[in-house]
């Protein structure tokens, strides 16, 4: 159903695109903090993320955006009596971002892209990095206070691995230019 909806937003939105005006601001980033869900062989664990990104607006309805975000925190585990640091080391993607206005200060978006992540795993001075690229869908909702340059964001993205189930919720400042 997820993917369902996401698609048929950033479609709505992308059909709208090529009647929409200009909405003023072409570029804007944005940096926030996320809590990444990762399920892998019985592991579930929640990693904290810091999240950077930067994007252009075609129009109202339809942008383009990259996103970098680096691990913040460790898990540690006792593998047979050995100490085993884990951490997401970190996430780069690209993705084509569907916007529909509810008002003049708030946006729902869908964006769908590709996305590479590398987690490392240290145990006594070894360590083992394990990378995959994978697909990802995402919705949320931007609020500018006045219509003005400064907002928040607050998206869902899932990716979609080869071997591990992932998400990520994130909430980010947003400076558009």
């Amino acid at each position: 159903m997820f993917k369902i909806v996401s698609v048929a937003v950033i479609a709505s939105a992308m059909a709208m695109s090529a009647h929409a005006q200009d909405a003023g601001s072409k570029y804007y980033v944005e940096a926030g903090l996320g809590l990444a869900q990762i399920e892998l062989d019985g592991l579930d664990e929640e990693f904290g993320v810091l999240n950077l990104g930067a994007g252009y607006t075609f129009n109202r309805y339809f942008a383009v955006e990259g996103n970098v975000a680096f691990g913040i925190t460790e898990k540690t585990y006792n593998v047979a009596g050995f100490d085993v640091d884990a951490k997401v080391d970190y996430t780069v993607g690209a993705y084509a971002v569907g916007s529909l206005p509810v008002s003049e200060n708030v946006d729902l978006i869908g964006r769908m892209g590709v996305v590479k992540a590398q987690i490392k795993v240290e145990a006594d001075n070894v360590s083992l990095t394990e990378d995959d690229t994978g697909a990802a869908l995402g919705v949320g909702v931007r609020y500018f206070p006045n219509g003005g340059v400064h907002g928040v964001r607050a998206d869902y993205t899932y990716y979609d691995f080869d071997n591990v189930d992932s998400s990520v919720i994130q909430v980010s400042y947003v400076r558009r230019f």
